[in-house]
């Protein structure tokens, strides 16, 4: 569930792949996912008039503007290690000009400058190899960022977070 400035609530549901959106008196406004293929969505993010939607079972991040059209996708939508791929992402969270991505099962999360949105670039904090995890990330990331922190669900990475926030300025 995440609030948007105006009011508006979203609900991510999953079991039947769709987003709904409700009013601030939560009266049903509208429903979008199955046109996009939706597989498993799981958390959103409302940073501004962007909408970023983890899409976990198709290994990708979704961008989508206030009147719910597609503005852009990170990942393949395949399976992957790669600078480009995600394996079951499953939250997201958004603070301009920065994208979080928890990469649950690759152990890691991405740290991506939105500003540069075509360029996938990021830095990942955690295992980018296929060994052992440097850290397990959590399942789920608490909604919270204040400049120079963000905290995934009980970990704080204030330091890793610091020292990769200045690599993608």
């Amino acid at each position: 569930v995440e609030a948007a400035r105006d009011g508006s609530v979203y609900i991510v549901d999953s079991a039947n792949d769709r987003v709904q959106v409700f009013d601030a008196a939560l009266k049903h406004r509208a429903t979008f996912g199955p046109a996009f293929g939706l597989s498993g969505p799981k958390y959103l993010a409302i940073d501004g008039d962007r909408i970023w939607l983890a899409d976990e079972y198709n290994h990708r991040i979704l961008l989508f503007d206030r009147a719910h059209k597609l503005l852009g996708v990170l990942g393949s939508g395949k399976r992957g290690r790669a600078a480009d791929a995600f394996h079951k992402p499953e939250a997201v969270l958004a603070r301009a000009p920065h994208v979080w991505v928890i990469d649950t099962y690759n152990d890691r999360i991405v740290l991506k400058n939105i500003n540069d949105f075509q360029r996938f670039a990021h830095v990942v904090i955690g295992d980018q190899n296929a060994n052992a995890p440097a850290f397990q990330i959590m399942h789920q990331m608490a909604n919270f960022a204040d400049g120079d922190r963000v905290y995934p669900g009980e970990g704080f990475v204030e330091q890793e977070h610091l020292r990769f926030a200045q690599q993608c300025a």
